[in-house]
């Protein structure tokens, strides 16, 4: 798959990658509702992007560079918030 053009795709794809990539995002994470949280989110901005990806890049690798970013992002926006504690 190198586009998402329906819905239905997109749901597909949910249903086939969402647990791995929350597990995925729990072992960076550490949370189980941060990492579904992150997750879902991933998938969303995954559907508002969806006209912008390149084709050449498979989704399915996309969406795990998406999580494993988004949750790093998440550790050190919280890690900045710990300091200022």
């Amino acid at each position: 798959m190198s586009k998402l053009t329906s819905q239905i795709e997109l749901k597909n794809l949910f249903d086939k990658s969402y647990q791995y990539l929350v597990i995925k995002a729990v072992r960076i994470v550490y949370k189980q509702d941060v990492a579904e949280d992150l997750v879902q989110e991933c998938f969303i901005k995954l559907w508002e992007k969806r006209e912008t990806i390149d084709a050449k890049i498979s989704i399915e690798v996309y969406l795990n560079k998406m999580v494993r970013n988004r949750c790093l992002d998440y550790l050190k926006a919280n890690k900045k918030r710990i300091v200022e504690l």
